[in-house]
């Protein structure tokens, strides 16, 4: 009789963490489910994500390239100025900025027909040229590289 007992107790264990776990999983899924709906709609939102399901049919503007063509050579001149103040500090024995001892954050690199931002003429760029962009991702899936290439 203790066997069985105790088999009976054993059985009925397992099926109450069976139930629980069944429960959990349910109700963790409803969670999850409004969850993906609510993000879903923040990734159709994404420029990048919807020029390449779309298939980049819809080209970037003159302006908008010459605004990123300028606002990396803003970037560079910013970054050339801190970088002479670092080596200043450093030669004044003060203590180096984070930009002295390289933890600046990722930048995009911008090239427009295959040169860099910070190299390209602004008088070479045709007004009226409508760009097609592609971009180049790391596995983490952030953008490294905006290539913009277009002819008048």
């Amino acid at each position: 009789m203790n066997k069985n007992l105790e088999k009976a107790l054993y059985l009925g264990t397992g099926l109450i963490l069976c139930l629980i776990a069944l429960s959990l999983f349910f109700s963790h899924y409803e969670e999850f489910q409004r969850y993906i709906a609510g993000h879903e709609h923040l990734v159709q939102e994404d420029k990048l994500v919807s020029l390449e399901k779309v298939g980049m049919s819809q080209g970037v503007t003159y302006e908008e390239v010459v605004f990123q063509v300028l606002k990396a050579k803003e970037r560079q001149e910013a970054r050339m100025l801190s970088d002479l103040y670092a080596v200043s500090q450093v030669f004044n024995d003060l203590s180096p900025t984070p930009a002295a001892m390289g933890t600046d954050a990722i930048q995009v690199e911008i090239r427009v027909n295959g040169i860099r931002a910070e190299e390209v003429d602004l008088e070479s760029l045709v007004p009226g040229t409508v760009f097609q962009c592609t971009h180049e991702t790391d596995n983490q899936g952030r953008v490294l590289v905006l290539n913009y290439t277009g002819s008048p």
